[in-house]
């Protein structure tokens, strides 16, 4: 019965729902560390032909 009273107070309540939101947002959304900071993801290359004749569309690296 006494539980039953601790759980019916609303500052309570809101107070477990923003724990539970900032643990569940940190649950989905922290940054493991496992990947470096610095890596490029795209692939970008260009074609036999562009390299030899120097037709590249773009002056990406």
């Amino acid at each position: 019965m006494k539980a039953k009273n601790i759980f019916s107070n609303t500052y309570l309540k809101a107070g477990l729902l923003i724990i539970a939101g900032i643990f569940l947002g940190w649950l989905f959304f922290h940054n493991s560390g496992s990947t470096p900071a610095n890596v490029e993801t795209e692939v970008h290359e260009h074609g036999e032909s562009e390299k030899r004749f120097g037709l590249a569309p773009c002056t990406r690296k």
